[in-house]
């Protein structure tokens, strides 16, 4: 095996290693939520900071408005919200100019928020 082989091996490992890690999702199995969560105490920083940012769900380009609770309640009746923010976890999307993931705790609030009724 010549160099060039070796490095075609190795290169294609590695990016076989960092695809497979690349979007861990949260097990939607998981049964955590033990506290009752509200979208005044736990959401609203996580919406403000990583969705109704200027140019996206602000009211003015992407679909719904997330400035605030009333406005956000027909995304919530929408089952779209839970599936794109919990399930399939691509949003935010890459390209924001804000956080481009949620974290780990911020998705366990967001589905337990979602779970519990979406308490404001």
């Amino acid at each position: 095996m010549n160099k060039k082989q070796r490095f075609q091996i190795i290169l294609f490992f590695t990016s076989l290693l960092i695809i497979s890690c690349a979007k861990d999702k949260l097990d939607p199995n998981i049964d955590v939520c033990t506290e009752e969560i509200t979208y005044n105490q736990q959401i609203r920083s996580i919406v403000n900071t990583s969705c109704a940012y200027i140019g996206c769900h602000d009211g003015s380009s992407a679909p719904g408005n997330y400035t605030n609770f009333r406005a956000m309640q027909p995304a919530l009746d929408d089952i779209d919200f839970m599936r794109r923010v919990v399930e399939t976890q691509d949003m935010p999307p890459s390209y924001a100019i804000g956080p481009t993931t949620l974290s780990i705790e911020e998705l366990i609030l967001m589905r337990c928020w979602i779970q519990g009724g979406f308490k404001e």
